[in-house]
């Protein structure tokens, strides 16, 4: 068998971009537009899973081209909404991200590049872009809370697994609430 050449395409993996939404409307867009504005060259699906919004998150994510809605209303959290979203995912890589943050236009090639070589991926998180003259306030609140210190986790709002490993690991806990669910998977 010979290698490839550099002209040689090399097949990337299909990607699912799980997004948990409730009431999101006013900064849904802009991660939509993100996501669309990526610079990665193989397949890519956004699902955005509604967890019961009452503002116009379905009409947002329904407006934009190529984003699947996908109705998460039957039980309230974001654990519920990202396994609804990963039963719906065909992705051979999974991806999460948060409603209200803006993801860079080469997080999704980073992220897949690095599964490369990890079996799960964090992205790095800006808190300034978004937040100017707080952003280093969170940042420093978030260092000095120890609760998790003595183990690494990744963060589901820029998290990345393969979707075999996910499903083997049936997903999020449904049990735990905001925070903890991607420390306990990531362990």
């Amino acid at each position: 068998m010979t290698p490839p050449s550099e002209s040689t395409p090399v097949s990337q993996p299909t990607v699912s971009v799980i997004i948990p939404c409730k009431d999101a409307g006013q900064w849904l867009g802009a991660q939509l537009d993100a996501l669309r504005a990526q610079d990665y060259p193989g397949p890519l699906e956004v699902i955005v899973a509604d967890n019961g919004s009452m503002d116009d998150s379905k009409r947002v994510a329904s407006d934009r081209p190529g984003v699947r809605v996908i109705d998460a209303s039957e039980r309230r959290g974001p654990n519920f909404a990202r396994n609804l979203g990963l039963s719906h995912a065909t992705g051979e890589v999974i991806l999460t991200c948060d409603a209200d943050d803006v993801v860079d236009a080469h997080w999704v090639t980073a992220m897949v590049a690095a599964l490369g070589e990890h079996d799960l991926v964090a992205g790095r998180l800006d808190y300034e872009s978004l937040n100017p003259g707080q952003g280093a306030a969170v940042e420093e609140r978030l260092e000095k809370d120890s609760r998790l210190g003595f183990l690494p986790a990744a963060a589901t709002c820029s998290f990345c697994i393969r979707a075999e490993v996910l499903r083997a690991l049936v997903g999020w806990d449904e049990t735990l609430d905001y925070g903890f669910e991607d420390a306990e998977l990531s362990w």
